[in-house]
């Protein structure tokens, strides 16, 4: 009896043969003494650092899927789409493989709660990265794709510009304030105002266009809700006060702003009406501004805020969502926790 107990202590509580907290094996003898019980059964033992490794993946793993994807919103969306959807199909994939892993019996759904928030993770991803490259990146690469005219005067014909993104004009221009125009579209102001060869005053360079037989305006300042009120004369938009601006940054007739182009060109004609002149057929509307360059890495920076608060506040949402699946209600009849050990 002697040996045999201590043979059975030799195994940790177990049995030869057996698994840690097992029954007996089938014939196993206690040394004739019946009245010896067999140890209570025992749940395997918890892995090493099973709270680490098991929040690391609960939060850690939906926040880099998040990131990931985000990135590819901002770096590669506009020249290859199809790899984004490739990035989230394979998302996608790897969700359902984690929320359609088998468990053992009485076992907590930690795999189906790890494949739900890589799930998550992947729809707020695209949502958001949506919403931000349509807002900001969009445009920033845009206008990296178009051309640069330097050196361009307001008398010149806007159809020889009309691959041109930045416009830098010669340092007579200037944005005429006084003629400006202010269309009310729903809830918001269309501001234009025409650019122009400096002179004294407006009637002066309209009477010298009217002299040299022309009645129309090549360039256009445009803005939204920034020409005040009433008829809209107080023109304020971007760099107008800025007497080094002589540089625009070109409304583009595609993306999220091709809709204002129209509306610009509405409140160019009213002008037309309002001050005797008219918007060429081809006329250019552009952010009047001191550096296109900067304009242009303002969507770039915008974008960038963004995602760094997207991913942050991502972060502490998945902390929240880890810990509370980790530490969270009983599954099961209240034996276990959810996610409290790793299958």
């Amino acid at each position: 009896m002697t040996m045999d107990l201590e043979a059975a202590a030799g195994y940790g509580g177990g049995f030869p043969g057996g698994r840690y907290g097992g029954s007996p094996p089938p014939g196993y003898s206690y040394g004739g003494n019946e009245a010896f019980m067999a140890p209570p059964l025992m749940a395997p033992p918890r892995p090493v650092n099973f709270h680490t490794r098991s929040l690391g993946l609960l939060v850690l793993l939906p926040v880099l899927v998040f990131v990931a994807i985000s990135l590819c919103y901002c770096w590669v969306y506009h020249e290859k789409p199809a790899v984004i959807w490739s990035v989230t199909a394979f998302c996608l994939c790897l969700s359902m493989l984690f929320m359609v892993a088998r468990q053992k019996n009485g076992a907590p759904r930690f795999w189906f709660n790890v494949g739900f928030l890589v799930l998550l993770a992947t729809v707020a991803a695209n949502v958001g990265g949506q919403w931000n490259f349509h807002r900001h990146f969009f445009m920033y690469w845009a206008y990296e794709g178009q051309r640069e005219y330097s050196n361009v005067s307001p008398k010149e014909p806007a159809l020889s510009h009309l691959d041109g993104g930045k416009l830098i004009f010669t340092d007579d221009a200037r944005v005429d304030v006084a003629a400006s125009v202010g269309l009310l579209e729903g809830e918001d102001r269309v501001c234009v105002a025409p650019i122009v060869v400096a002179s004294s005053d407006s009637s002066s360079w309209r009477a010298a266009y009217a002299a040299g037989g022309r009645s129309s305006i090549e360039y256009w300042a445009a803005g939204v809700n920034c020409c005040g009120d009433g008829d809209g004369r107080t023109f304020t938009c971007d760099d107008v006060r800025n007497k080094q601006a002589h540089a625009g940054l070109v409304f583009l007739d595609y993306g999220p702003r091709r809709k204002l182009l129209e509306t610009f060109v509405k409140a160019a004609k009213e002008a037309g009406t309002t001050h005797g002149m008219e918007p060429a057929q081809d006329a250019r509307f552009v952010m009047w501004v001191a550096d296109p360059d900067d304009a242009q890495h303002w969507y770039w920076h915008a974008g960038i805020s963004f995602l760094t608060g997207g991913t942050i506040v991502y972060l502490a949402f998945s902390i929240v969502m880890g810990v509370m699946m980790h530490f969270g209600p009983a599954d099961r009849g209240g034996k276990q926790k959810l996610g409290s050990r790793i299958l």
